[in-house]
């Protein structure tokens, strides 16, 4: 039985709950093994006895909550919640365990604005991008960090969502998992193996791993030495691949008898070349798997060493500087020949006696100093010794000295090298000499030296260098870092790139061009040039180079490269040679019109490409002319390299330096086919003119009686202004009748329409006798957007009876889309007029004119008039627009119509067509623009 105390939508939320519970029961005891427990048919067996035994229903309660006790254990144990979310009643319930991973106190009422304030503000965007996605239909599986006082949380969050018919999220219910701890063992194993694969990878020594041959993996090192990419050795075999062949045999019985010592092979590198390694090689078990590493060192320098030591000997007798070795108390065990000799002794004189031999009394007080320091520091070097020589006299020697230890650093020898500086004494003094040379040279070049101390920063300049900076050398202690406040800020990026580039290069090489800027303000561009010396062990500890100003060079080369890009844009050929006549530059249009590159005529003179020698006496001409400093100007034929050959004009011309002197001759030279062919054609139609004038001679006899007409229309001209009163006082009156009708009489449509066009047409009346009173200037009416097809109309209901009484039909075929046109109405209503009478008249004895309008793009609209009439004849075509040419009779008109008509159509902007077949009729096809044009 149901319990009446309770209202149906209770009893519904309960039994939804309780489904709710069966959901997130079943995906618990499948993520955390469970299996034993069997919720579904427990909670089954509660929802069966729900409706009709509420004792049932307590005990089915109590398991629940026994159930949820061991749930809550499990998601303790496992640091995992769940959680649902009612997304239509937008109601969140979290787990105890769920409430503990985010900070708040268990049983909390929660909101997705707790949840989400509770996120690292870095992933919040990106869980609230995944969740939006999984309400869209995607799977919810992400890990995002939670940011909870002051503590960093790594989670993972995964959901099932419910959808509804339409596909509208309903509800979800998901897990969230604490695996901070699971985070943090990841980022130790990561770190681990980083820490490894760098220690790998610090080691100078190669490191292969293979499995007989077979290569697993390899450090940088080895990658490095071999010239191959790690990717390219991996399941490669190493011996086929970067062993010399006639090692193959040596290290496949390495492998066999499992040797670890070292033993020396001839390796071979990617790019061919071969070179000597010492492999140490071991078995070691890798997951249950036997694999070889081997230890790979380069040999190439202590092989270099062992020949070398070979060869000291030689190398050493030979020099020109002396070499000794003793044992600790100064007995000498070697001696090379230069040693004995510059004392005046053999070497075998001096094997086993004391380098005291070599002093007096008085300098082994000097000796016994420097002695001190070589055992006190190891070393010493450059020191000045005065020696004895076997017959009494002194002489100065530059010696370095060097303690030799064993391999535990114990001393056991004195090694020494001297040279007798005698004639450098000499050379010193000979030296200050040219330094103050050099001093002088520097600042007429305005090329200062330095050197940097790359260790302490410091820097020496000469003297020039201080001028340039306009320093003094005891106001201003240089350095590398007070020489970059100098640098213009633009500049200061590309010197210091420039200058770690050459730390690290490899030759060492600083080069740069940077602006300067003195405290004085004043700005220059100095070249700067820097070698670095490195010390024994490769390292970088010096730097020495020059600067100088090169703002003034700057400057021409920026001219030089100005000039050299005219001349590349110079249509004319152009070359310049030495006072020999011998090219020495052409630019690119010679090279295009010749065929010939720049080398390729370099050296040459400009008989080169003469197609015939220049007779004897315009060679002489030439070089008279340009010697005297004018320009000579001509024409010869010249052959490119294809041997096609082109008539060629010449302006030659000298070149002079400050001094007036000839340096140099420049030579414009230019392809004039097209002027020859052009001359010879005029000289053709030259011809033809003369056989032309005839006949154009009788049709100015026909032109003289046009120009009569014109005479008349002049004196229209002049009659107008006095004859425009007679006819305006008549038309106003017209024009007030007509109106007054119009005011005081009813009439039908059409009645009504043709006494508009009177009125209409009056006006228009009105303005013709005012354009024959301006007939020689021009209208200045305004443009105005205007109806064509009713223009049209207008002038067909005006002419519909002319047209009736001579037998010609007019049809009409507008278009629909046809819209207001800008222009002067009047003036396109003239030519319309202009061309509809030229259809009449030739449409004599009847006929048909077809008038079809039509709108191109959206920027034009063209008015086609058509008719039946006789043509004209091909040889008219080109003239019908000139004025006073007719084809009509002079009583019937001067020929101005369709000449005036153009230049109306023209001045608005378009254009008139015209198609015409003789005995077949003509078309004219008047194109305007929509939109117009100012000032029409």
């Amino acid at each position: 039985m149901k319990d009446p105390s309770r209202t149906k939508q209770e009893q519904l939320d309960e039994n939804i709950l309780l489904a709710q519970a069966v959901q997130k029961l079943e995906q618990l005891e499948a993520k955390h093994n469970l299996a034993e427990v069997d919720l579904r048919e427990m909670l089954a067996e509660t929802l069966h006895f729900y409706n009709t035994d509420i004792t049932e229903r307590k005990r089915a309660e109590e398991k629940i909550k026994h159930q949820q006790y061991l749930l809550e254990k499990g998601q303790d144990i496992g640091r995992m919640g769940s959680w649902d979310h009612d997304l239509k009643r937008n109601i969140l319930r979290w787990t105890d365990e769920i409430c503990r991973i985010f900070g708040v106190p268990p049983g909390s009422v929660v909101s997705h604005k707790i949840f989400y304030e509770k996120i690292h503000p870095d992933d919040r965007e990106f869980v609230n991008r995944k969740w939006k996605a999984a309400v869209a239909g995607k799977p919810y599986d992400i890990e995002y960090r939670l940011f909870i006082d002051g503590v960093i949380t790594w989670v993972r969050e995964k959901a099932d969502l419910e959808f509804d018919e339409e596909g509208v999220a309903i509800s979800a219910i998901g897990f969230t998992q604490d695996i901070t701890e699971q985070k943090q063992v990841e980022k130790f194993l990561r770190e681990s193996e980083e820490r490894f694969k760098t220690l790998s990878n610090l080691t100078f020594e190669g490191i292969l791993i293979h499995d007989n041959g077979v290569v697993i993996d390899s450090n940088d090192a080895l990658v490095k030495m071999l010239g191959y990419t790690r990717e390219e050795l991996i399941g490669e075999n190493i011996i086929q691949l970067c062993v010399s062949p006639e090692y193959h045999a040596k290290v496949r019985e390495n492998l066999t008898k499992n040797i670890t010592g070292p033993h020396e092979v001839i390796a071979k590198r990617k790019n061919g070349t071969l070179f000597p390694i010492e492999v140490e090689a071991k078995t070691i078990l890798i997951r249950n798997e036997k694999l070889r590493v081997a230890a790979i060192r380069d040999i190439t320098k202590r092989k270099k060493i062992e020949r070398e030591v070979v060869r000291f000997k030689t190398i050493s007798e030979n020099a020109n500087h002396g070499n000794a070795i003793a044992d600790l108390d100064g007995n000498i065990t070697y001696i090379n020949k230069y040693f004995a000799e510059i004392h005046g002794y053999t070497s075998s004189e001096l094997i086993g006696k004391n380098l005291s031999t070599f002093h007096s009394e008085k300098q082994l007080e000097d000796i016994i100093e420097i002695n001190e320091s070589l055992m006190q520091s190891g070393s010493y070097s450059s020191e000045e010794v005065w020696h004895t020589h076997k017959n009494g006299a002194e002489f100065p020697m530059l010696m370095n000295g060097i303690m030799l230890n064993d391999i535990n650093g114990i001393p056991q020898y004195l090694a020494a090298s001297a040279i007798d500086i005698s004639k450098v004494k000499n050379a010193e003094r000979e030296i200050r000499r040219r330094e103050h040379q050099l001093a002088e040279s520097q600042a007429v070049t305005k090329i200062g030296s330095w050197d940097l101390n790359l260790t302490t920063r410091k820097s020496s300049w000469s003297a020039e260098t201080y001028r340039l900076f306009d320093k003094k050398p005891e106001e201003f202690s240089p350095s590398f870092d007070e020489f970059t406040r100098f640098i213009h800020p633009d500049d200061l990026t590309k010197f210091q790139t420039s200058f770690s580039n050459a730390l690290k290069g490899e030759d060492y090489t600083h080069h740069e061009n940077i602006r300067i800027i003195n405290d004085s303000g004043r700005e220059w561009i100095l070249e700067v040039i820097g070698k670095v010396r490195c010390d024994i062990n490769g390292k970088a500890v010096e730097m020495m180079g020059t600067a100088q100003d090169i703002t003034e060079s700057k400057r021409i080369e920026e001219k030089v490269i100005f000039l050299s890009y005219i001349s590349r844009q110079v249509v004319s050929a152009m070359i310049t040679t030495n006072t020999n006549f011998e090219i020495n530059w052409t630019n690119a249009a010679f090279e295009k019109l010749y065929g010939y590159t720049q080398e390729e005529v370099i050296g040459e003179t400009p008989d080169f490409f003469n197609a015939e020698p220049l007779a004897e006496e315009i060679q002489n001409n030439i070089y008279q002319t340009v010697s005297s400093g004018k320009i000579w100007r001509g024409e010869a034929l010249n052959k490119r390299k294809d041997d096609s050959v082109f008539p060629c004009e010449m302006e030659i011309s000298s070149l002079v330096d400050e001094t007036g002197k000839i340096f140099s001759y420049c030579g414009q030279l230019k392809d004039i086919t097209e002027r020859k062919q052009a001359e010879d054609a005029l000289k053709k139609i030259h011809d033809e003119l003369e056989i032309r004038v005839e006949e154009r001679t009788q049709e100015l006899k026909k032109i003289h009686e046009q120009l009569l007409h014109s005479e008349k229309l002049a004196a229209i001209g002049g009659l107008s202004a006095s004859i425009a009163h007679e006819f305006n006082n008549p038309l106003y009156g017209v024009m007030s009748v007509i109106e007054g009708v119009k005011r005081r009489t009813s009439l039908d449509e059409e009645d009504a329409m043709l006494i508009d066009m009177a009125i209409t047409e009056c006006h228009r009346m009105k303005d013709l006798i005012k354009s024959l009173q301006e007939f020689n200037r021009p209208s200045s009416d305004k443009i105005i957007p205007f109806d064509i097809h009713a223009t049209i109309d207008s002038l067909l209901l005006l002419s519909k009876k002319e047209y009736y009484n001579k037998g010609i039909t007019v049809a009409t075929n507008y278009a629909e889309d046809m819209v207001l046109i800008n222009g002067v109405a009047d003036q396109i209503k003239q030519v319309i007029l202009n061309v509809l009478n030229n259809g009449v008249y030739a449409c004599e004895g009847g006929g048909t004119i077809t008038i079809n309008t039509g709108v191109v793009g959206k920027k034009n609209i063209t008015i086609k008039i058509q008719d039946t009439g006789k043509g004209i004849e091909s040889e008219n075509m080109g003239k019908i627009y000139d004025p006073f040419f007719t084809t009509k009779p002079t009583i019937k008109g001067v020929g101005l119509g369709l000449s005036v008509s153009h230049g109306i159509i023209k001045k608005h902007g378009g254009r008139i067509d015209i198609e015409s077949e003789l005995g077949r009729g003509t078309a004219f096809t008047i194109t305007l623009p929509i939109e117009g044009v100012r000032n029409a």
